[in-house]
């Protein structure tokens, strides 16, 4: 890593377009399929960006050298996108200076402040960053080079930090994943004086509320099932091109979370069709549906269950979760918002 008394810019590959759309169940909800879809937050190299960015102060000793460091540089994290359309947002901003980041240490830090410290956290609490290696760069970037444009940093993650953290993994990343690679880099300043070694890691991608957040996470991402899933209980509103999102359940929203279930391993080992998809994870999904359409209707809806697939890249990934919905529509099958939580009776 560089020398202490320079800084680092991190940054978490994301993608919000470049969703693998599963089929649903019901045939009368066909014109939900292209958007009841796992929350593809994480995604790798293959879409739109998610905005925000966020800079942290790291623990460091208050002494003149870090004194004169954090007046020289500052550092920023800051998903991007594919290496065509990043354009970070700069309104989360906190500072931090750089310092060596062990390979499968995992790391935590204060969020919406202005300045906070980096801490070594057990992988097995909550964090934001899981440390996988460092590299350096310099042959592709040699030092008389001038600053990565944001295309040019996505290209640096592609190139040097997917392979690193797949091999890390024991498997590719799953593109409709809840992790991300991530990177931490020179800032401009440490960049002009010759720094070149980047760490790479895994995050858990963006939280876009207001301001924009890093998603916690517990546990290694090593041997964890990537799925990404949403609680019981939690409400997602249809966002257009951005799919479904999660949002407070007294604000209109399409469909409510009744649960995850998880697909058993085939029996020859191989990647599942979608008919025995839909056999294993309907009758999961189905069970936790019952008692909401013994119900039958809520808020002037229609109450239909719903479900994703597994796309086969998710399958090799490691991801057996999906989430079970209710959706609401009306009487031709038509998607319908509706407010608040919809509960059943306990049996």
């Amino acid at each position: 890593m560089p020398g202490s008394n320079n800084r680092s810019r991190f940054t978490s590959v994301a993608n919000r377009a470049a969703r693998f759309i599963r089929r649903l169940r019901r045939p009368r909800a066909a014109e939900w399929r292209d958007h009841l879809t796992t929350i593809a937050i994480n995604v790798v190299l293959l879409g739109a960006v998610i905005c925000g960015l966020v800079v942290v102060l790291g623990n460091r000793t208050a002494d003149r050298e870090a004194a004169e460091a954090e007046q020289a540089a500052s550092a920023t994290i800051a998903p991007v996108g594919p290496s065509t359309t990043a354009s970070p947002n700069a309104d989360a901003v906190v500072e931090f200076p750089q310092q060596h980041y062990q390979p499968g240490r995992c790391y935590s830090w204060q969020q919406h402040v202005d300045s906070t410290s980096t801490q070594d956290v057990p992988c097995a609490g909550v964090h934001y960053f899981e440390a996988v290696g460092d590299i350096n760069i310099r042959s592709d970037h040699p030092s008389a080079g001038a600053y990565p444009t944001p295309e040019e940093w996505d290209a640096v993650t592609e190139k040097y930090c997917l392979p690193m953290i797949e091999k890390f993994l024991g498997h590719p990343l799953d593109p409709t994943g809840r992790f991300s690679a991530g990177l931490i880099r020179p800032q401009e300043p440490g960049w002009n004086i010759g720094q070149r070694t980047v760490t790479c890691g895994i995050t858990a991608g963006m939280i876009e509320f207001d301001p924009p957040a890093f998603r916690p996470f517990e546990g290694s991402a090593r041997g964890a099932d990537p799925s990404v899933t949403h609680a019981a209980g939690t409400c997602l509103p249809d966002a257009g091109e951005d799919g479904f999102v999660e949002a407070p359940c007294d604000t209109p929203h399409h469909v409510q979370s009744i649960g995850v279930v998880s697909a058993p391993e085939t029996p020859d080992g191989a990647v599942p069709s979608d008919a025995w998809l839909n056999e294993q994870l309907g009758t999961r999904c189905d069970n936790l549906a019952d008692p909401y359409l013994a119900i039958g209707h809520f808020g002037g809806a229609l109450v239909e269950p719903r479900f994703n697939l597994i796309a086969p890249e998710s399958w090799r990934a490691g991801s057996r979760r999906t989430t079970c919905f209710v959706g609401f529509a009306d009487k031709t099958g038509s998607p319908m918002t509706v407010t608040g939580t919809m509960t059943a009776p306990v049996a």
